[in-house]
């Protein structure tokens, strides 16, 4: 396995997965993954499965991995729990790096097979960005637009 330097030294394709708040920093996974293709297979067989694979939720933890509804789009997501509130849980989307909250009743045993592949999302921020100057730079240009 490559250490992350090298990873970082070389080109390599990637897709934004998800922004945070402060404007350098951001997730992203690779554009060309066999792994995610063994993600989407493993999940497809979950969501075919719903009503099975129930969890104990005295077994959610923080640090529990399962699998997770995502209500906006109601696809099924490799997650980590990172809290759990009476019947609800604080998740982290191993694959895209988001974080929502989800019902227990939404949540489903992570199959063996997605258990060995690695989180697909990787934190990445710029260096060396000037974030005030961009934000200046935008609202000149949107004056001279307007």
């Amino acid at each position: 396995m490559e250490d992350d330097t090298q990873f970082l030294k070389k080109n390599t394709d990637v897709y934004m997965s998800h922004f945070i708040n402060d404007d350098q920093t951001f997730w992203c996974q690779s554009a060309s993954s066999e792994e995610h293709d063994e993600i989407l297979l493993g999940l497809s067989e979950v969501e075919n499965s719903a009503g099975q694979n129930h969890i104990d939720p005295d077994a959610l933890v923080p640090g529990s991995l399962c699998i997770a509804r995502f209500l906006d789009d109601e696809f099924w997501y490799r997650a980590e729990v990172i809290d759990k509130n009476e019947g609800e849980l604080s998740v982290f989307f191993l694959d895209y790096g988001n974080k929502t909250r989800v019902s227990i009743t939404d949540v489903r045993e992570m199959p063996p097979c997605l258990l060995k592949i690695p989180p697909q999302a990787f934190l990445c921020e710029l260096e060396g960005f000037d974030v005030l100057s961009l934000k200046v730079g935008l609202c000149d240009m949107m004056k001279y637009i307007g």
